[in-house]
């Protein structure tokens, strides 16, 4: 497994957590978000008809995206976020297609996040060559 820890960047005036592993690569660089194995040990099935299934994401999944992912709505009552795990306590009839939309909704959701932080380097980038020139200060 790859292992993407996050970090938190800065930008000019509050700390955006994004995943390390976006912090300098380009758009679509990034390999997607994959969701990998059950996780026997974190899944409940009981006999009551109560099931949770937990999935391994790869990388882990990062909590600014699983914000982004139920901000958008896309959760639904389907997903839950239990640690770095993916947890599935929708019906009994969890597909690969769901799986593999959920994947690509996640990623869509990490690359917004790229796109914000990427965004937010490029002002305060401008700005500061700005205030260089107009003040004959390099940027350090």
């Amino acid at each position: 497994m790859r292992g993407r820890a996050a970090s938190s960047l800065v930008n000019s005036r509050f700390a955006i957590p994004v995943p390390r592993h976006c912090s300098g690569a380009a758009l679509g660089d990034n390999d997607p978000m994959k969701i990998t194995e059950i996780v026997s040990s974190e899944s409940v099935v009981r006999v009551d008809g109560h099931r949770s299934i937990a999935f391994r994401t790869d990388p882990p999944l990062p909590e600014e995206v699983w914000k982004k992912f139920c901000e958008t709505g896309h959760h639904g009552n389907l997903w839950e976020k239990c640690g770095d795990l993916l947890v599935w306590v929708g019906p009994n009839h969890l597909t690969d297609t769901i799986v593999n939309e959920t994947e690509q909704r996640l990623t869509l959701m990490e690359n917004e996040l790229q796109n914000q932080q990427n965004r937010a380097t490029d002002m305060k980038q401008k700005y500061l060559d700005q205030i260089s020139k107009q003040t004959g200060r390099p940027v350090a």
